[in-house]
């Protein structure tokens, strides 16, 4: 213990020290700032995919509403032709 307590460690300067906190302050601000654009970015991404899956529905159900009037012609024409 007594060898522990006789070991010497440097303080850096006044000015260092406060050159240390900037930088860390500094990177501190960057990383806040990354996890904002990130987390728009995740929004931006749900949102397009969100876009995507709507309009490739209503394009479904388009095609198969486009189906059924084609096929209710097509029976009206068939019963037109029979009589």
């Amino acid at each position: 213990m007594k060898e522990l307590l006789e070991i010497k460690i440097p303080i850096p300067s006044l000015e260092r020290q406060k050159e240390l906190v900037e930088y860390c302050d500094f990177n501190d601000d960057l990383i806040k700032q990354f996890e904002k654009e990130i987390e728009n970015n995740k929004n931006q991404a749900k949102n397009c995919i969100t876009s995507i899956v709507k309009s490739q529905i209503l394009e479904e159900q388009y095609e198969t509403k486009t189906n059924k009037v084609i096929e209710e012609e097509t029976i009206i024409e068939d019963e037109n032709i029979i009589e």
